[in-house]
């Protein structure tokens, strides 16, 4: 959503008053004061479309509430919060989703991070007072990376909208009234629609709707120990938050806030950290002895490179994974020019170096209203730049036009 930055307006929410730039909905105003608007379908960065119904707010001179993740800031206004009408309303739309909603709290995986569950504290509910009518959906986990369990949805619609963001449009609603449903096209498991598995409707479900297919009994969400990092799948550099737990990689989400599009990463950046518990991977030096590689000390390694090196001099070469961090390549360079006396430092990013795509910022590309994908084989763009493969779907989703040239047909035409 955008709001316009060349004027301000200035309001008082729950008697804070607080200045915003004109156009901003009134959730992200009271966030700027500092006061939290319960609601379960907002998505900040994108336009508020009132499905919860749980955002309700009252402003003086008006008889009927507004829904605040649709109304705009003005000049002026004087918004209530939490007064006594709007709790009990709130608590009466929690009360009818609570009517049709699990309530296996006790070991449900997202337990303690679940928006339900929190509200349904904050109102003291511990159950619906309407009659509970199940459904019992099949669960959609024959994929190994989302589970879709349609009995715990909301419908507060965040997956279908992140989903249509993405420029993928796998899931959409089905049926009307308590008979919705989010569903994929002719109702197919997700491994058989067009899914990518980017798993950002995992990261924008306030529930259990969509989970990690492997998470079930790996520790609770205030176990884990949350480390921000880059992803190193590719040279897009996608900022990403780790969440292990005993030493272990539990998950790997964006990193943006909680019900933000801020970031996005792909399916290898997300599901992709399984590698590092793989049998093949090297994890103690290897020394190669007549013709074997067998396992070594740490001591006899770096001497036996340091030999080689300095037999080789100038006539060394380093080439290293596109996968480094810039600084590791930075320091890989000054080794190789001050310790070895050579200037022959090289990367793989560079088989890939002709595309001038290639060496375009994400920024820049979010911008472009023409897109030209010239000798990129369909595997060679998922494999080298996995990450941009949802910003130019998006950017095309949004109007710009596409050209592919190519002897095959790269699955984004």
């Amino acid at each position: 959503m955008e709001v316009s930055m060349a004027k301000t307006v200035n309001l008082k929410i729950d008697n804070r008053e607080v200045q915003v730039p004109e156009g901003t909905n009134l959730i992200d105003a009271a966030a700027a004061a500092g006061v939290h608007i319960p609601n379960l379908c907002y998505m900040k960065g994108m336009k508020g479309i009132g499905a919860c119904r749980l955002c309700l707010v009252e402003l003086e001179g008006m008889k009927s509430p507004l829904i605040a993740c649709t109304a705009r800031a003005k000049e002026g206004m004087v918004v209530r919060t939490s007064t006594e009408a709007v709790q009990e309303t709130r608590k009466f739309v929690i009360d009818l989703i609570l009517s049709m909603h699990p309530l296996d709290c006790m070991t449900c995986t997202k337990a303690g991070v679940c928006n339900l569950q929190k509200y349904a504290y904050d109102f003291e509910l511990k159950e619906s007072t309407f009659s509970r009518k199940k459904f019992g959906y099949p669960i959609d986990e024959a994929n190994p990376f989302i589970k879709r369990d349609p009995d715990y949805c909301v419908l507060c619609g965040r997956c279908v909208r992140i989903c249509k963001y993405q420029g993928t449009e796998v899931l959409d609603f089905n049926g009307r009234g308590v008979g919705s449903r989010v569903v994929t096209a002719q109702d197919k498991p997700l491994q058989e629609s067009s899914c990518t598995f980017c798993g950002s409707c995992v990261d924008v479900c306030p529930v259990n709707a969509l989970l990690e297919a492997d998470r079930w009994r790996k520790g609770r969400e205030w176990e884990y120990e949350k480390t921000a990092s880059v992803c190193l799948s590719c040279g897009s550099g996608c900022s990403i938050a780790v969440s292990t737990k005993d030493g272990s990689v539990i998950k790997i989400n964006t990193g943006a806030p909680d019900g933000s599009i801020e970031r996005t990463i792909c399916a290898v950046g997300r599901f992709g950290f399984d590698s590092m518990k793989s049998d093949m991977r090297v994890t103690v030096p290897m020394k190669r002895v007549d013709g074997e590689l067998k396992e070594t000390s740490w001591e006899d390694a770096v001497a036996t490179v340091a030999e080689k090196l300095k037999a080789a001099g100038p006539d060394a070469a380093f080439i290293s994974s596109g996968n480094i961090l810039n600084e590791d390549a930075g320091l890989l360079k000054k080794l190789a020019a001050d310790v070895v006396k050579t200037k022959h430092c090289d990367s793989t990013v560079s088989l890939y170096s002709r595309y001038d795509a290639m060496n375009s910022a994400t920024a820049e590309l979010e911008k472009a209203d023409l897109f030209v994908l010239a000798g990129i084989a369909p595997d060679q763009w998922k494999r080298v730049l996995p990450a941009l493969d949802a910003v130019v779907r998006k950017r095309v989703n949004g109007g710009a036009k596409l050209i592919v040239i190519h002897s095959g047909e790269p699955k984004i035409s």
